[in-house]
């Protein structure tokens, strides 16, 4: 697919300053393998009053011009940055004239297929600082330039991101976002009028330019891109979080990335729903069939993780379920924001995602008890939560479960692959159920493995707690000892506690005695003692020589997950797709009745 995406001044430099975290933000979310790119870019002029010390936009021609010359570098050389180790990017300053003189455009077409042939992403600007026509607004703030260059281009898609969320009609005292635009009429250019501070635009000129863009078959959407990290941050400085928590909540460029990959991976699975499972048939002529469908309604309840909101709602969509999301309060803007986006995409059935007021525990309770309404609910967060959901809900509940996670270091393991499995498990984020909380090890090693380990763990900032093999073993080290209530806890921070045990049986009964259900580990040379691991530990993951860190839908192959159920019915582990449908049987006949 070929799209053209441009890139306003009011969205890329507010105030006159160049918003990098933004544009990394806009730059990670591009599918660059799969797609070929365009960037329509603003904000050369604004760049260069920042950098020339100027508050307020010229008034004359020339100072315009002086400051696009200085702008347009550094915003070049920041998508440089932005796109290093990604692609190639190419510099392209266009006029009017290099789209009404057949010559000079038909160079332009060469030039730019070439360009996209070669794997490059094409960055194009007005030339500001010689051509005094394009700074009198012959190209609408560079909107009617997105639309000519996605013509020119053949492009699937133009994007014109804004810092609005689209085309508003008066509707009484709340205008009403326009989702779809079949047709562009003289009156819906009428209600559209101003432009921004900084750039040249407006909503006018970007109608004008999807109606330039459709005509020539080119599909546009008008978005707004100024959005999840502001209500993010919004989030981040109300909700009183600090450390792993915080860290739960926080979304920045790479983790709206990581979401956007895992939208696209949900996509590309195959569609579950009317699968058929198995089909046979009886003696008497009787043809039945079992497949999937959906649940239904599903209702999720879960903390402070934006993330999951994009990724249950995948699912959802995906199983054709629709969804009711309650949020933690703590993320109560960046999941409204998000939702926003969600329900805004062509082809989302009205109604199909709801977002329930996260301000009040009554949400939850109505929620809950919406038995006839609601099909299942599933309950995402710590055990409070989960145990308050589990005995109060009138719906049926897919229990997920808090993660009480070991690994064991048999007597027969690599130490420096236990090494590696330990710190990745415990360190890479502890804030989250698949991180390692205990450290179980085999009292044969226990001498030469248990300082080793501890020394590395605090070396990573991690508060070590120890038995009292594991405090002698350690002496002269910071160890504190444990207390009873350590085994079962969860401790969802950098903090671990270690046991000395006999042998692989009496670990796999010590973790069945104290975790939660979630995800162990062995890490043995052994095959016998790790397929035993393996048997007799009951956990809904057992890995062997692997971190406890891959328990993720993702990591699992399933793009997202709705949760890890730590529940024997209707799943357990990392459930996404096949989980949310049930199964019905169609029976085909000819006339048979039962005798």
């Amino acid at each position: 697919m070929r799209l053209v995406v441009k890139v306003g001044t009011s969205l890329i430099a507010p105030g006159g300053r160049i918003d990098t975290a933004l544009m990394r933000g806009l730059v990670d979310q591009l599918d660059l393998p799969r797609h070929e790119y365009l960037i329509v870019t603003s904000g050369a002029i604004a760049s260069g009053m920042s950098n020339l010390g100027l508050s307020e936009k010229p008034s004359n021609v020339p100072r315009m011009q002086a400051c696009a010359a200085v702008g347009q570098s550094l915003l070049m050389h920041t998508y440089e940055q932005l796109f290093f180790g990604k692609k190639v990017v190419a510099q392209l300053l266009l006029a009017n004239d290099d789209f009404t003189s057949t010559v000079r455009y038909t160079n332009l077409q060469n030039a730019l297929h070439e360009l996209l042939k070669l794997g490059v992403v094409p960055v194009v600007n007005e030339n500001d600082s010689v051509s005094v026509r394009e700074l009198e607004g012959a190209f609408g703030d560079n909107d009617e330039l997105s639309a000519l260059l996605a013509t020119a281009v053949q492009a699937d898609w133009l994007i014109l991101l804004t810092d609005v969320d689209g085309f508003y009609v008066p509707n009484g005292k709340r205008p009403r976002l326009l989702r779809i635009v079949r047709k562009l009429t003289p009156k819906m250019e009428a209600v559209c009028n101003g432009q921004s501070k900084l750039g040249t635009g407006g909503m006018r000129s970007k109608l004008r330019a999807a109606k330039l863009a459709s005509e020539a078959g080119v599909h546009v959407a008008i978005v707004n891109g100024h959005h999840i990290l502001e209500a993010n941050r919004a989030d981040l400085e109300s909700s009183g979080l600090a450390g792993p928590m915080r860290d739960r909540l926080l979304l920045n460029a790479e983790r709206i990335a990581e979401i956007a990959r895992g939208l696209r991976e949900v996509a590309n699975l195959p569609d579950p729903v009317y699968e058929r499972l198995a089909e046979w048939e009886r003696p008497n002529g009787l043809r039945i069939r079992k497949v999937r469908v959906p649940l239904g309604v599903v209702g999720i309840i879960y903390e402070s993780r934006p993330n999951v909101t994009v990724d249950t709602v995948a699912l959802a969509l995906k199983t054709s379920n629709a969804i009711v999301l309650r949020g933690g309060k703590e993320a109560a803007h960046s999941n409204q924001r998000l939702v926003e986006i969600l329900t805004s995409v062509v082809g989302v059935p009205e109604g199909a995602i709801q977002l329930l007021d996260s301000s009040t525990r009554d949400s939850v309770q109505e929620l809950i008890k919406a038995r006839g309404l609601v099909d299942v609910i599933i309950p995402r967060g710590g055990p409070e939560l989960i145990t308050y959901v589990t005995e109060n809900s009138a719906v049926p509940v897919i229990e997920t479960g808090a993660g009480n996670c070991h690994i064991f270091v048999d007597e027969s393991a690599d130490f420096d692959m236990a090494d590696r499995i330990v710190i990745n498990a415990k360190t890479q984020r502890p804030s989250v159920c698949n991180a390692a909380e205990k450290l179980l090890v085999h009292e044969r090693i226990a001498s030469d493995y248990v300082p080793r380990i501890v020394k590395k763990l605090l070396d990573c900032g991690v508060e070590v707690r120890g038995d009292e093999a594991t405090c002698r073993l350690a002496a002269g080290l910071n160890v504190i000892p444990v207390v009873p209530q350590d085994w079962g806890e969860e401790y969802l921070r950098l903090c671990i506690a270690i046991r000395v045990l006999l042998d692989v049986k009496e670990a796999i009964a010590h973790i069945n005695r104290h975790s939660t259900k979630h995800s162990e580990a062995i890490v043995t040379r052994d095959e016998q003692n790790a397929r035993r691991f393996l048997r007799y530990v009951d956990s809904a993951a057992v890995y062997w020589n692997a971190s406890t860190r891959f328990s993720d839908g993702a990591e699992f192959g399933f793009g997202a997950e709705m949760g890890i159920s730590t529940q024997k019915l209707h799943c357990r582990g990392p459930f996404a797709l096949a989980e949310l449908t049930s199964t019905k049987y169609e029976v085909i006949g000819t006339g048979q009745i039962r005798s």
